[in-house]
């Protein structure tokens, strides 16, 4: 059953920061996947220069990873909504926050070692080529030993999580989705198993009817359900990787 006022749905519910700020901090709340990132800047020694949080949100990549790692030189936190930037702006102060799409960001003359997205990268999953073009500006605003990690999916949509929006959203369908991510990324983990976890019922009613629309609120009026499994996946590529992958979608581009 769709629902037209699901503001997933009419793509309107970034212009509702504290909305969905909520559901974005309600997900992954053990950290699980902040921490096995953690634990691969410690084994790879890696001395983090300039971090970009891409598709920053409300910014809680860097609330609750980035501020807690030690870096030196600026972080960049990448957002393309108005709204989304005038509540970074009120939230994030220390933070330099640009005002861009994905594929025209730009840290120029600096770089970054330390490219970081949560359900961020790519903007639009269902669009090779958009995903394409946006990895070749990731590209060019690494330094030599930088990397891109991103945090989503594990693109088998096999949570309750997934479920739940095939039932209320089933936005596009998934076999438009040739590759991980559909930029040819490369898994670090797969099937990360975590939850989207509410506080309590009215704050999971109050999520349900404004970003899944009324007829989830009312199917969990009479539910005491506040958490929903969610299998994710992390990537991790290095430049000279991507650089690879860049120049395989050239040769393939050149066949076609």
């Amino acid at each position: 059953m769709k629902e037209d006022n699901a503001l997933i749905k009419n793509g309107k519910w970034y212009n509702y920061p504290d909305t969905y700020n909520t559901f974005s901090f309600s997900e992954d709340k053990g950290e699980k996947c902040f921490n096995i990132i953690r634990q691969y800047i410690t084994d790879n020694g890696i001395k983090i220069v300039n971090p970009i949080d891409l598709g920053t949100g409300t910014g809680k990549v860097y609330e609750k990873l980035i501020k807690h790692l030690e870096y030196k030189g600026k972080v960049y936190l990448v957002e393309s909504n108005k709204y989304m930037i005038e509540y970074l702006k009120r939230k994030y102060k220390e933070a330099t926050i640009i005002e861009s799409e994905i594929i025209n960001f730009n840290i120029q003359p600096e770089k970054s070692n330390f490219i970081i997205s949560s359900f961020g990268f790519p903007s639009n999953l269902f669009d090779r080529n958009q995903s394409v073009k946006e990895l070749k500006n990731v590209y060019e605003n690494l330094s030599e030993d930088g990397i891109l990690i991103t945090i989503g999916w594990n693109e088998k949509w096999d949570d309750e999580l997934s479920l739940l929006w095939k039932k209320y959203i089933d936005e596009k369908p998934k076999s438009s989705i040739k590759t991980i991510r559909n930029c040819n990324l490369t898994w670090y983990k797969q099937d990360i198993k975590t939850y989207l976890e509410f506080e309590n019922k009215e704050q999971m009613l109050h999520i349900m009817k404004k970003l899944f629309g009324k007829h989830a609120e009312i199917d969990y009026s009479n539910s005491n359900k506040l958490k929903w499994d969610m299998n994710m996946g992390i990537t991790i590529n290095t430049k000279k990787e991507i650089e690879n992958i860049l120049k395989r979608q050239e040769i393939k581009n050149e066949r076609n």
